[in-house]
């Protein structure tokens, strides 16, 4: 009797547990609809997961398997494209496997080629590679080194990173991972935000675009 209510209880912790899940998902995707309402923008369910070769530059792209994309929205805002998605890859396969969330926004600028760079807030680790001599690009400012690690092309980075762009960053009190490379630059947090929070990140992509230096947009435009 006593195996029967322990499995019976199991059961019971399990649907629960496949109810709670149904009823989140659906809860997330109503508010990204109706963020997409909001911002103009079209939504789906699903978008290509073959985003690691949409995007061969951008390491967030080349991360684990099972790399999906959910919750999308897409279309123009100020003028520029933009996606928006909840994206989710798994590393490790079986026990040992973990899966990752993300809330991505991309902004495409098909007149730019870009080198790449990826510029994060630094952290702990980073600082202790540093000490081993595996640093990142570092600039004039102080203030900036010890907040943001940036990788990269160097060159392209300290033309990139101008001191305008540099203040706009330390202004800042929460500021998204940031890859960029040919067209595209991608701004992410690794971890999923609330669907109006996808706001605060569109005007944050479309923000720190206009601060790039037009000698830079210049040097760096498509040949197509």
């Amino acid at each position: 009797m006593e195996l029967f209510f322990i499995f019976f209880g199991f059961g019971v912790f399990v649907i629960i547990g496949i109810a709670y899940s149904i009823y989140a998902n659906k809860k997330r995707r109503q508010g990204m609809i109706a963020a997409a309402q909001q911002f103009g923008l079209s939504y789906s369910d699903t978008k290509s997961a073959a985003m690691n070769a949409a995007y061969p530059f951008i390491t967030l792209f080349q991360k684990g398997h099972s790399r999906t994309a959910k919750n999308v929205l897409r279309g123009n805002m100020d003028k520029f494209a933009m996606e928006l998605f909840d994206y989710r890859y798994t590393e490790g396969s079986g026990k040992n496997s973990s899966t990752h969330w993300n809330s991505v926004c991309i902004l495409t600028v098909p007149e730019q080629k870009f080198k790449y760079i990826l510029l994060r807030t630094e952290g702990f680790f980073d600082k202790v590679a540093g000490v081993f001599g595996y640093g990142d690009i570092q600039f004039e400012s102080e203030e900036f080194n010890r907040r943001y690690y940036i990788k990269g092309d160097k060159e392209f980075a300290l033309e990139f990173l101008s001191a305008e762009v540099r203040e706009y960053l330390l202004a800042r009190t929460k500021t998204p991972c940031m890859e960029m490379a040919g067209n595209a630059l991608v701004f992410y947090f690794p971890r999923l935000i609330k669907p109006e929070e996808y706001a605060d990140l569109c005007i944050y992509a479309l923000e720190f675009y206009k601060t790039i230096p037009e000698t830079v947009l210049a040097k760096y435009k498509s040949a197509v």
